[in-house]
């Protein structure tokens, strides 16, 4: 963190511009890297927490990252559940997904996969609407039937 601090105008800078994909510009008075808030509305982003919360083997954890809605609504459990298992097909069956230990264990079929979230009420990003997100990988059935525990809290 004392890095960000050091480099960036802010927290939320740094966020959009590594999460989001904002270029960046430097604040000619301080010298530090700042980002346009600008046009991220509506952009969903499932990125590794790159300060994560010490878990045991085999549990990961994530951040689910939303930019604001038009009319500034929070999203539905629903639709955070719909986000969350979207996410993690989609990068486990891409192999995107790496766990805290670093391995890339998935194969083609893994996307089997249990998770909980969420809202930190004390967030450290709070112009930037995020959910802490723990999963786990599954492992495979012995008779080849999808296990239907990825439907979320």
């Amino acid at each position: 963190m004392h890095n960000i601090a050091h480099c960036w105008g802010s927290i939320q800078d740094y966020i959009l511009s590594t999460v989001f994909y904002k270029p960046t510009s430097v604040d000619p008075v301080t010298g530090k890297l700042v980002v346009d808030a600008t046009d991220i509305e509506g952009q969903v982003r499932f990125e590794k927490n790159e300060f994560p919360y010490q878990l045991t083997e085999g549990g990961n954890h994530s951040v689910l990252w939303l930019g604001p809605t038009p009319s500034g609504a929070l999203p539905t459990e629903d639709d955070i559940n719909v986000y969350i298992t979207s996410a993690l097909r989609d990068c486990t069956r891409a192999k995107e997904c790496v766990t805290e230990d670093g391995s890339d264990q998935y194969t083609k079929h893994d996307d089997q996969f249990d998770f909980v979230w969420y809202e930190n009420p004390k967030m450290t990003v709070p112009l930037v609407y995020h959910l802490q997100v723990f999963w786990c990988h599954l492992p495979a059935s012995n008779d080849g039937a999808k296990n239907n525990q990825n439907e979320g809290v």
